[in-house]
């Protein structure tokens, strides 16, 4: 190339996420499982 490149991006960094139960606490509408949205088509 005819300018340098360089990788701008930062390193990955693992952390823990949330629980499922945490994660749907303030979902207006879930099944236990997943965040329950309204059909679309």
């Amino acid at each position: 190339h005819v300018v340098d490149l360089h990788n701008v991006f930062r390193e990955d960094i693992v952390e823990e996420s949330m629980d499922r139960t945490e994660t749907l606490k303030n979902a207006p509408e879930d099944n236990d499982a997943e965040f329950v949205v309204p059909r679309v088509i």
